[in-house]
């Protein structure tokens, strides 16, 4: 699986997989940063900034299909000021990504 998508602000923190980056025309979250992995890491690992626009990319991770059992992806997203997001995708779960939605996170400033 391949994640892609945007990071920002809202009222209350969440996800969805949409069609478009950030199609709600969220405020984009410059600061954040994603770290995507499967099986190995950590929510503490520093992850990788978004661009500007608050968009991010992630590397190809391997979880689910013939190779592996049953697996999990985990994506991590956080940002100086705001509370920090875990996101978990089993491999049983039909709306990952696979390339075809984007991974849109709205993250909460912290109260």
């Amino acid at each position: 699986a391949f994640f892609a998508g945007s990071v920002t602000e809202g009222d209350a923190p969440g996800h969805s997989f949409d069609g478009a980056i950030n199609p709600e025309a969220r405020p984009a979250i410059s600061t954040a940063t994603v770290h995507v992995y499967v099986d190995e890491g950590s929510c503490n690992d520093p992850g990788r900034p978004v661009d500007s626009s608050g968009t991010f990319s992630s590397d190809e991770v391997l979880y689910g299909g013939a190779g592996c059992s049953e697996s999990t992806a985990v994506v991590c997203v956080r940002a100086p000021g705001f509370e920090p997001l875990r996101l978990d995708f089993p491999t049983s779960d039909s709306d990952r990504t696979d390339g075809k939605r984007f991974l849109n996170v709205t993250l909460r400033r912290v109260q």
